[in-house]
């Protein structure tokens, strides 16, 4: 009695089955929507697999990409829209011991990351050149002139060199020069 209501309920509600083969199903046959995020392997979607520009931030779940997910040197400055430059102030530094200071800042909208200092000796500098330079500081600063030095912690826009040329030294008037680099997204 019983193997004959198991053949009357397999009968009744039909049965169908059919062994898939590996690859055997193919995109046409999902429905749209039909896979999810839970679907899927672990690492089974590689970058090589997403069109260009398939993922835009608006796309990103908050705390999705870790630093530990982006790989080393992977982003570009100019991926990102930014580009480092560099401006330069030159101040005369006369041959009398008067202390100058030269001052150069980021234009607008810029960040500056660093500066520097340098000194112009002319065409023919002659061996002793630079023996009675003396770079006072080199350092961050608030522009405009004269430069006044941030707080410790406090930001900048600007870089200012203060150099003196001892008098009566073997090198004649020459310049100094400050530097600053600023990151810029033009």
């Amino acid at each position: 009695m019983i193997v004959a209501c198991l053949a009357l309920i397999v009968a009744m509600g039909g049965s169908a089955y059919a062994a898939l083969s590996k690859n055997s199903v193919k995109s046409k046959q999902i429905a749209p929507k039909a896979v999810g995020t839970s679907e899927l392997a672990k690492s089974a979607v590689k970058g090589s697999k997403l069109a260009d520009g398939a993922v835009t931030s608006a796309k990103i779940v908050d705390g999705a990409v870790a630093t530990e997910d982006i790989a080393a040197r992977s982003i570009k400055l100019e991926k990102l829209g930014i580009s480092v430059r560099t401006y330069y102030a030159d101040a005369p530094l006369p041959d009398d011991g008067t202390r100058q200071s030269a001052i150069v800042q980021c234009q607008a909208g810029q960040v500056p990351i660093s500066g520097g200092a340098s000194y112009n000796f002319g065409s023919d500098p002659g061996p002793t050149a630079g023996d009675d330079l003396t770079i006072i500081s080199s350092r961050p600063a608030i522009a405009p002139a004269p430069g006044g030095f941030p707080d410790n912690g406090s930001s900048f826009n600007a870089w200012r060199v203060s150099a003196i040329n001892t008098a009566g030294g073997s090198t004649g008037a020459i310049q100094v020069t400050s530097q600053v680099i600023c990151l810029s997204d033009e």
